[in-house]
């Protein structure tokens, strides 16, 4: 897999955390020659998850919706955060294809932002929330 992705996606996510009830980091996911489609089933297989496992695909546009909007509350260090976010979105639109997100869990969730490199890998990023 193209290593300017990776490093891409490191630099994008580089200290900037997910909001939920808890802060997570992001963390780099890759996959090598998976099938042409990803479906919620073939992540919880290759994360080790059962195959009764709650997981929902969200568009990359909806996960990315709240982070990216600006609120006339934000404070510096928040309107800072909004365009990090603007930012790993555009990261992620200009290396990987058919980018689709999945939630895996209920109250913990781990959340996958996948999509399609140029070398026809699944690669993207992962992070954590919590929602009760």
């Amino acid at each position: 897999m193209s290593v300017d992705v990776m490093g891409a996606l490191q630099a994008a996510t580089k200290g900037l955390l997910y909001m939920s009830e808890t802060d997570a980091p992001f963390e780099m996911v890759h996959w090598p020659k998976q099938a042409a489609t990803l479906t919620g089933s073939d992540v919880l297989t290759l994360v080790g998850k059962t195959k009764g496992d709650k997981v929902d695909e969200i568009s990359v546009e909806e996960f990315f919706d709240d982070p990216t909007q600006d609120q006339d509350w934000h404070d510096e260090a928040a309107k800072q955060a909004v365009q990090r976010y603007r930012d790993l979105l555009a990261v992620l639109k200009q290396h990987l294809t058919d980018i689709k997100v999945f939630r895996i869990g209920e109250v913990r969730i781990e959340i996958y932002v996948l999509g399609r490199t140029a070398d026809g890998d699944w690669a993207g990023i992962k992070t954590n929330a919590v929602e009760t």
